[in-house]
This record gives structure tokens, sequence and C-alpha cells, in this order.
């Protein structure tokens, strides 16, 4: 290819469009010095040379693998075949782990669609029900310190928050509160004494606690929270009249809340208190 191919002006328009990128843009890697124009015509027009193409086809390409424009201008100024290998391969890893991440992101977002399918279509009205659950791993925050119930959530998910942090978050996990057992059978339903994140695997964390597979009594409430003493007042009935005997905290597991609705009429709670036939 003769040398005057690589001379041809590509202005600034047209290697905009090139590029599918703006105008603005080259202006700014022109101002921040990481791709600057060759020349400039008497009436202000930047122009470029076909030859530079390829140095805008390199930042656009580490851009797009999510290095930082400082990074690369560094490594347009120093750049050789060595240090392109080098940074290359640093940059394959991170994408990487980009890749894992976005895979791992995709399998919660999966999970978390079929969750709220399964959760919507159920039927609210359904009668108590008796029902084997099988054994829980929780992160477990217990509201020593007996605050209102907005103050301890607030408390709750903080804490929370710093023992779940790696590669998780609360859109990954189940979340509830839990009522003592003194408090249920005293009708103090909304005295909350734990709120709890469900995680997948046993924990050395010193607040991880095993909720034990049995025999629970399982009920929905639909609507919002400050409603809850109602279910419970039906649930206690029952058990009072089938003669059972409680055995443990009552469990409030949050199937859809704020997370996945905003009108409160759309929440979703499964009140599960643990019995004795």
């Amino acid at each position: 290819m003769s040398r005057e191919v690589f001379e041809i002006k590509i202005y600034i328009g047209n290697a905009a469009n090139i590029f599918k990128i703006s105008a603005q843009t080259l202006r700014y890697y022109d101002k921040i010095n990481l791709f600057k124009p060759r020349g400039i015509e008497d009436n202000g027009y930047r122009y470029y040379t076909f030859e530079q193409l390829d140095e805008l086809d390199i930042i656009l390409f580490l851009k797009k693998t999510g290095m930082s424009l400082d990074h690369i201008r560094e490594y347009m100024e120093k750049r050789s075949a060595q240090n392109s290998i080098e940074l290359l391969e640093e940059q394959n890893l991170k994408l990487t782990d980009q890749i894992n991440e976005l895979k791992i992101m995709q399998k919660t977002l999966n999970r978390k669609v079929e969750y709220i399918k399964k959760w919507v279509n159920v039927d609210r009205c359904k009668e108590i029900e008796v029902r084997n659950i099988p054994k829980r791993h929780v992160i477990s925050i217990k509201n020593t310190s007996k605050l209102n119930f907005e103050e301890f959530m607030q408390e709750s998910l903080l804490s929370a928050m710093d023992v779940i942090q790696i590669n998780q978050n609360l859109f990954n996990n189940a979340i509830g509160v839990t009522v003592e057992k003194n408090d249920l059978m005293q009708s103090n339903y909304q005295r909350y004494n734990s709120m709890y994140i469900e995680i997948e695997k046993k924990s050395n964390d010193e607040q991880y606690v095993e909720i034990l597979e049995g025999e629970y009594l399982c009920m929905y409430h639909s609507g919002p929270y400050e409603n809850t003493p109602k279910t419970y007042s039906k649930m206690m009935s029952y058990i009072k009249a089938n003669g059972f005997k409680v055995t443990g905290d009552a469990i409030e597991d949050s199937l859809i809340y704020s997370f996945f609705a905003k009108d409160e009429q759309d929440f979703l709670t499964e009140i599960q208190i643990p019995i004795k036939r």
C-alpha cells in the first residue's frame, strides 16, 4: 500500500461516523492527549490520517475491555510488542473475572425470575397447612437493643451486608424475621427478636444459625406487614383447636417484598410456626 494512502485525510466527522462514536468524544480524546488530530486546517477543521485509524481502533477496543483512559494513554505512549503481550494478558484475566461475575449475575437473575413467577401465581387464599421444612442456614442478627422495627431492620441490614458481601447481595438471598416463642404466646406478634438472611451453606461467622428441620404450621399473609397480627391470631387459634404445641420461635419468610413490589398490597409473607402434634 502506497504512502499516499496512509496520508489520506479523515476529517473528525467522518472518523466519528466510521467508528460509531461522537465528534465530541474525539475532541475529548484530543483534550486529554489520548488521540490527537494529525493537523488542523486553516478553516479550523481537525483531520486525522488513514494511518491513525489503527490507533483509534486500539483505543476504543481497550476501552470496551474496561481499561481506564489514563491507563490506555500510558500504554499508547509506551507501547511495544512486549508491552502489548503483558497488557493484553492482564486485560484478558480481568475479562475472565468479569465474565465469571456476569455468569453469576445471570444465574441469579434466572433464579429470581423463577422465584417471582412461583410466588406471583401462588394461591394466596390457601388454607393453613402443616408442612415439613428442611434445615436452613442463616445469618441471624438479634434485636438485643430492643429497637423499634424500622431502626432494627436498618441496623440488621448493615450488619448482614458485612457478612454476605462476597459475590452476594440482598437480592440473592431470602430474608425474614422471627418472633420469640414467649412473645408469640403472649400475642406480641410484632415484637421481632431477630432478622435473618438465608445463605447456601454453613458458615463460621459468629452470627450463623441453623434453623432446624421440622414440622411447621404455615399460612400466607398477603399485604402490609402491619396486618400480620390477624394472620397470627388465626394460626394460634388453629394450634389451640388442634391441640398442637408451639416448640420455638415463629418465622416470617418474606416472599414478595419491597425488592420486587412497590405496592404493599402485593407483598406476600409466609408465617411459619414450629409445632409438635
